[in-house]
């Protein structure tokens, strides 16, 4: 039984520490791609990881050319409510976690996942 714990964990850890590098590779193609105020927001999720990003005005251009691949949805704070676990909040900004495939986050495992990569979890209202 401890092997199978251990196994979640360091699979929980590795698939935060894709996210946590995914995230951040978002903030710097933010921040060098400028400040668009003409740009619509939006969100970008990440199916390999089972997380989103909300981009706003400011972010968005950069933002959704980073998402390439991946599913950009434009709006306001588009990321799904559904299946959401909670938000992951670090100095490069937050994300969503959502349960399901390819991770299999519970709201815990989220959390243990988002702490172990220096960041804040808050859990999403019910």
């Amino acid at each position: 039984m401890a092997r199978s714990t251990s196994s979640t964990a360091n699979a929980a850890f590795s698939t935060a520490r894709s996210a946590s590098s995914t995230a951040a590779l978002f903030v710097v193609a933010a921040l060098a791609g400028g400040c668009s105020s003409g740009a619509e927001p939006g969100s970008c999720f990440r199916g390999h990881d089972n997380a989103c990003v909300d981009y706003e005005r400011a972010q968005a251009a950069a933002g959704k050319r980073m998402c390439a691949g991946m599913t950009w949805t434009p709006g306001d704070k588009s990321c799904r409510t559904a299946g959401r676990l909670g938000s992951c909040s670090k100095e490069s900004g937050a994300e969503w976690l959502y349960e399901g495939a390819p991770n299999n986050y519970t709201a815990s495992s989220a959390k243990s996942a988002c702490e172990l990569n220096g960041g804040t979890f808050t859990a999403a209202a019910p």
